[in-house]
């Protein structure tokens, strides 16, 4: 049997003790659900367009596990426009990411206010 390492740590470091922050996400009339996410709203850097760091900017964001969405029936194009809720401040999400550095299964939420 293989151990899949990415699911493991990643166990750890969304666990609510770490660096995992209870969320809710908010689909309006279809109904909202509790995820975890980490907290990257101070701001990640995104590369433009064919990856040129020219055109990098830090956006405000949050990380999520794609397992969580799919246990959750979430399909990723369904994010953009919902509301992401955590630490006390609503966001909208502008966009969805994949998390670059190897990172396998987890996406960033690019957020802005409402």
């Amino acid at each position: 049997m293989a151990i899949d390492f990415d699911t493991m740590m990643n166990d750890i470091i969304y666990d609510k003790e770490r660096l995992g922050v209870p969320a809710v996400l908010d689909f309006g009339s279809d109904g909202s659900v509790d995820v975890t996410v980490i907290d990257k709203s101070e701001g990640v850097m995104l590369e433009g367009q064919g990856g040129q760091s020219l055109f990098a900017a830090a956006k405000p964001a949050a990380c999520i596990r794609v397992s969580e969405l799919d246990a959750n029936s979430i399909a990723r194009e369904s994010l953009k426009g919902a509301t992401l809720a955590f630490k006390g401040k609503t966001w909208r999400i502008q966009s969805t990411e994949p998390k670059p550095s190897g990172a396998k299964g987890e996406l960033y939420l690019i957020l802005r206010t409402p």
